[in-house]
């Protein structure tokens, strides 16, 4: 996974099932067959949590050396769905880190949210 955050993220990073990395670099993960549990978060330069959420990807079985992609596809609380992409010739994918299934997020903007920092008492 890799999260292309725009230039004015700099400094941030993000972190998948507990694998944090800066971002513009990937974040590689062992799926298995069935439904998988992704927990992602994006970080601040002082490690602190902006956004939290789940994906849900779930894989089926294809022809021998290959998978497809089921549902649950989704990002928790996303009203947007997701879309997948590979190497030319998928779907089917591929069984092997050298085809990866790449998970697209399209968030929806909500520009009628102001966020101001949290202040504890």
């Amino acid at each position: 996974m890799n999260l292309g955050l725009a230039a004015n993220f700099q400094g941030m990073r993000y972190s998948m099932n507990g694998q944090t990395v800066a971002t513009g670099n990937d974040v590689n993960v062992l799926a298995v067959l069935g439904t998988n549990t992704l927990g992602v978060q994006i970080l601040d330069a002082g490690s602190n949590v902006v956004y939290q959420g789940t994906y849900f990807v779930t894989l089926e079985s294809g022809t021998t050396g290959f998978f497809q992609v089921g549902a649950p596809f989704a990002l928790e609380y996303n009203l947007q769905a997701l879309t997948q992409a590979g190497p030319p010739g998928t779907p089917p994918y591929p069984v092997g880190p050298n085809y990866p299934l790449t998970v697209g997020t399209p968030f929806t903007p909500k520009p009628y949210y102001q966020y101001f920092p949290v202040a504890f008492p």
